[in-house]
């Protein structure tokens, strides 16, 4: 096991979690600082105590050949100052492992994630906004020879807003069927080839010729991901996708484009562990100088198992935005930095209980100084589980 796994705690098929936290964040709605903050919300304070209790249950059984995992729970979110804020999230996922033989696998899966959007990408409004999404899976590995495997499936993700903005539609929908091939060792190293075809949707918004804004579009990859131990101690995952996005009513938003990602996990010893990470990402992002952005980052995560009760965390993250595909003619367009420091430390007295202390600083630089801004983040919480 790594670092982070040694510390652990019960293993009970049925397990109930309940918690609390606290949290300050210097920056809620990640203001420039030279943002006239009473103007903007009727209030002079920048900053926020957000409050949190949280209760959940977790079914992790096996029956016979098949593994079923559910679980769920509520997070109550208690903002101080800006009371505005508050809102309750409700979170589940659920997992069938099934298994007809040795041969034909695969699993049928849905989770489901609340969140306030973040106001990085929407400053200028003080407003809540609960972004809901959904994901439903469907896959199959059928064993065909050696170690060659034949795997497909479908996919339907969906995503809500509570409030619609400038730059997304209230609902979108997409849904992607895919197939291909998979090549696996005895060794647990794999090489999967996928292709990938789907179709979006945004159910609540009509086609909009003067902004440029469509109301489905179809999005097709071709993908090829890799999991290999270089070492008993390193372990090699990635990922390599050209991603291709059409709309039917308004080609000015389309995008083509290439995504990608690379962890290395390296544990040299049984109380240090590291993951480096290098990935690209392709985000829709509508409005008038922009269609999507790119998104490139680099982290390096290190952890430190202080002793078998208490582990020391580190992450440095720098990401990378270009906005592109602008429908009006433009100056400049947008580029973002953003750079991300933090640490957390855990301590399980038991292995029921956990108390984590986390802090982090997150600065974006721009090309366009009004989206500038520095937020730092401090927190405190317990969990207990039973």
């Amino acid at each position: 096991a790594n670092a982070q796994e040694a510390i652990t705690r019960s293993q009970d098929a049925l397990t109930f979690v309940v918690g609390a936290g606290i949290r300050h964040d210097d920056n809620i709605y990640r203001l420039n600082s030279a943002t006239d903050v009473q103007a903007l919300t009727g209030k002079s304070e920048r900053s926020d105590q957000i409050r949190t209790v949280t209760a959940g249950i977790r079914l992790d059984e096996q029956f016979s050949q098949q593994h079923v995992l559910v679980a769920a729970g509520v997070t109550d979110n208690r903002y101080q100052t800006y009371s505005n804020l508050n809102f309750v999230a409700k979170n589940y996922q659920a997992e069938w492992q099934w298994y007809l033989t040795s041969r034909f696998t695969g699993r049928v899966a849905a989770d489901r994630a609340q969140t306030l959007a973040d106001f990085r990408d929407y400053q200028g409004t003080t407003s809540r906004n609960i972004v809901t999404t959904e994901n439903r899976r469907f896959v199959a590995d059928w064993w065909a020879t050696g170690g060659w495997h034949l795997v497909g499936g479908a996919v339907e993700t969906r995503q809500s807003y509570s409030q619609q903005n400038t730059t997304t539609a209230s609902s979108s929908r997409l849904r992607s069927g895919e197939g291909g091939v998979r090549y696996a060792t005895e060794s647990g190293d794999s090489v999967t080839l996928l292709e990938r075809r789907g179709n979006g949707e945004y159910p609540d918004r009509a086609v909009d010729t003067v902004a440029l804004l469509d109301n489905r579009f179809s999005q097709n990859e071709t993908e090829l991901s890799i999991g290999y131990r270089v070492s008993g101690k390193s372990i090699l995952t990635g990922r390599l996708a050209r991603v291709e996005r059409k709309h039917d009513n308004v080609p000015e938003r389309d995008y083509t484009g290439t995504t990608g990602l690379l962890d290395w996990r390296w544990d040299p010893t049984a109380h240090l562990g590291v993951n480096l990470s290098a990935g690209r990402d392709i985000v829709s992002y509508q409005n008038a100088t922009s269609s999507y952005y790119t998104n490139d980052r680099l982290s390096i995560a290190p952890i430190w198992l202080m002793s078998a009760k208490t582990s020391l965390g580190l992450r440095y993250e720098q990401n990378w935005r270009d906005y592109q595909g602008a429908v009006t003619p433009v100056a400049v367009a947008r580029e973002d930095r953003v750079r991300v420091v933090g640490l957390n430390l855990v301590w399980a007295p038991t292995t029921m209980v956990s108390v984590t202390g986390a802090f982090h600083r997150e600065k974006l630089s721009s090309n366009i100084s009004a989206f500038e801004y520095t937020a730092n983040i401090a927190s405190l919480s317990v969990q207990a589980w039973f």
